[in-house]
């Protein structure tokens, strides 16, 4: 399996995944494991996939994401989708410069964008935040987003917002 690229193992009940399990992956460029009963992702999971482009981990029981687990990795499509994210780590998004696509719709316990969350995703177009709870969306909550065409925030309950002189490339 040394020569896999792609790799779905959705509509599963996966609950953990060992940590040395891509550890021969090297050319493993899409990953899919939405629907299954996640509830923890290892630190390093990710580390050796040196080629991945597209992760979904959607419809699983996540409540948080290390600010490793994607460190330094040239994804450009992520799915978070209907997981029970409660917070984005300030740090989660670091050093992910590939990013286009970002999708975190639906975490039905995710109530604040932070400042500064986004900063480093110069290249993010898609930004899909939601139907989530979101009440705070925080002064620099996207600042760094100079070329985001899309935002969906509909459907929360935000009370107040501001919206970055960032965005200067909605369409």
């Amino acid at each position: 399996l040394e020569n896999l690229k792609e790799l779905y193992l959705n509509n599963n009940k996966v609950k953990n995944l060992e940590q040395d399990l891509f550890i021969n992956q090297l050319r493993l460029e899409i990953l899919v494991f939405s629907h299954n009963e996640l509830e923890i992702i290892s630190k390093d999971l990710f580390s050796s996939l040196k080629q991945l482009k597209s992760v979904d981990i959607s419809f699983n029981k996540l409540t948080d994401i290390h600010p490793d687990n994607f460190n330094h990795l040239p994804i450009e499509t992520l799915t978070i989708s209907r997981n029970q994210i409660e917070e984005l780590n300030i740090n989660l998004f670091k050093n992910m410069e590939n990013l286009k696509y970002l999708y975190l719709s639906q975490n039905s316990k995710l109530g604040i964008i932070r400042n500064n969350t986004f900063m480093d995703l110069k290249r993010l177009e898609i930004l899909n935040i939601d139907s989530c709870v979101i009440e705070t969306i925080e002064p620099d909550g996207f600042r760094g987003l100079h070329s985001l065409k899309f935002l969906q925030i509909s459907n929360n309950c935000i009370k107040e917002i501001h919206l970055s002189t960032d965005l200067t490339a909605l369409e």
